[in-house]
């Protein structure tokens, strides 16, 4: 099952989530140690929160495993041609959670004393090539609601 995570970048402070203001279920860190180990030696350089995103019935039990399947949609295919033979690593957020992690962003942005988070993705059934990509937040949307976002890559949002 897929990792998805967003790190406030140089935010040694807690965050300070209140899991019920969410329905997907979300852990927060200060050791920047993501749950799949695809980026760790890129997070390694840096210090920060991370916030791990999980399903909605991890909210208040996550010890059996920590991803989040189940706020993406799994039915969204790009129509894009451009990534026409690579379609299954491309996805979308269920609508009902696209406006939390707006909001998660958004937050975790503002408290990142240089103004700057990381979303990642890790799928072991994602591409074999990880990707960073440099986005503003509002075209990080753009891109999901265009074309979806790409698992195993870490979008760097300034």
């Amino acid at each position: 099952m897929p990792t998805i995570e967003i790190i406030s970048v140089r935010n040694e402070n807690r965050l300070n989530f209140n899991q019920k203001d969410y329905s997907l279920a979300i852990l927060e860190d200060s050791n920047l140690i993501s749950h799949r180990g695809l980026f760790q030696n890129f997070l390694d350089r840096y210090i920060g929160t991370i916030i791990h995103l999980g399903n909605p019935d991890m909210k208040f039990e996550s010890e059996f495993g920590f991803f989040a399947g189940m706020i993406i949609d799994w039915n969204f295919k790009p129509e894009k041609d451009i990534i026409e033979k690579n379609k299954k690593y491309y996805f979308k957020f269920l609508p009902n959670f696209k406006n939390e992690i707006n909001r998660l962003l958004i937050i975790a942005k503002a408290k990142s004393p240089i103004n700057t988070i990381f979303f990642l993705t890790d799928y072991q059934f994602g591409p074999k090539k990880k990707e960073i990509k440099i986005k503003e937040i509002d075209y990080f949307w753009k891109i999901h609601d265009d074309v979806g976002l790409r698992f195993n890559t870490i979008y760097i949002i300034q």
